[in-house]
């Protein structure tokens, strides 16, 4: 014989914050009261599942969760706290959530025979791709699945974050640059007029000098720095509590992996490596990898 135990009650969760309040690719906070046996909690939109804290408050009941309408979905995703138990168990409790509908910009960018020439073979080279007969072929490649590749190496490095926030105050945006497109353009790319791919573009192109000297945008921990295919040489910093920021097509990366940043602190040059044209920096905000809206967190409001 043997002793076992059956557990079919589901942990308990107790909102508590009441009406929440998102656009489409923003973020909100969730704070809920869990049951002890609770082993895994957060907060489930659609796809997409963004981990609860605890250890925050003096109650350790009290969970909080960021959790994120990402701009692919729509304003009908109904966000739900969902809490687990070591059995399996699950509670699901809908959260109240007004979800502001939003229309992001549409650009056409034209692809040149001289960029394809330029970049193909590059990124090709710098990422241990095969060589492609067709430069288009192996742009559209790059552009699309190389990209998904970088996504999902970028949700790899964003899964584990600091249980405590790090940053102080409103995010830093690059000094004295200007925008050269915002969060999510829907990007249609043509090459001799012809249409060749279609995709979302995740972050800020901010642009001032070239080789200006790139600054942190919080206090934060460098989580990775190196190459990452689309965004050339990069830097991925943690600032606790799952929100990430993101640095690419740097010319120079001058931190480690594991250096604990300040805000406006200068980790690199701003450059043109990766899918890039020109000089510029991309600039990302992420919640455990998925890409949301920086101006939420540059704006001291």
């Amino acid at each position: 014989s043997q002793p076992i135990s059956v557990d079919l009650t589901p942990p308990k969760v107790e909102l508590l914050t009441t009406q929440h309040n998102v656009r489409l690719g923003g973020v909100e906070l969730a704070l809920f009261r869990q049951s002890s046996d609770t082993v895994e909690s957060g907060v489930q939109v659609d796809k997409y599942f963004f981990p609860a804290t605890t250890g925050y408050f003096a109650d350790h009941d009290i969970a909080l969760a960021f959790f994120a309408v990402p701009q692919d979905l729509t304003a009908e995703a109904r966000p739900r706290v969902i809490a687990r138990d070591a059995a399996g168990n699950e509670r699901l409790v809908d959260l109240p959530c007004l979800i502001k509908p939003r229309r992001f910009a549409e650009r056409t960018l034209a692809i040149g025979d001289d960029f394809l020439a330029r970049k193909v073979p590059e990124l090709e080279q710098a990422n241990g791709l095969p060589l492609a007969s067709d430069l288009v072929q192996g742009y559209v490649f790059i552009n699309k699945d190389l990209r998904q590749s970088n996504e999902a190496r970028i949700r790899q490095l964003s899964a584990h974050s600091t249980p405590e926030p790090l940053w102080d105050g409103a995010f830093h945006r690059q000094s004295n640059a200007a925008a050269l497109s915002s969060f999510a353009d829907r990007r249609t790319y043509t090459h001799d007029g012809e249409v060749i791919d279609r995709e979302t573009h995740l972050g800020y192109d901010l642009a001032s000098l070239k080789l200006a000297p790139v600054e942190a945008t919080q206090n934060g921990i460098v989580v990775y720095a190196g190459n990452l295919g689309i965004y050339g040489n990069a830097v991925i910093l943690d600032h606790g509590l799952g929100i990430f920021s993101l640095y690419g097509h740097l010319s120079t990366i001058g931190v480690q992996q594991g250096e604990h940043l300040k805000r406006e602190q200068t980790l690199g040059q701003t450059g043109e490596t990766g899918l890039a044209g020109g000089d510029h920096l991309h600039f990302s905000i992420m919640l455990y990898g998925v890409h949301v809206d920086p101006v939420e967190w540059w704006d001291p409001h």
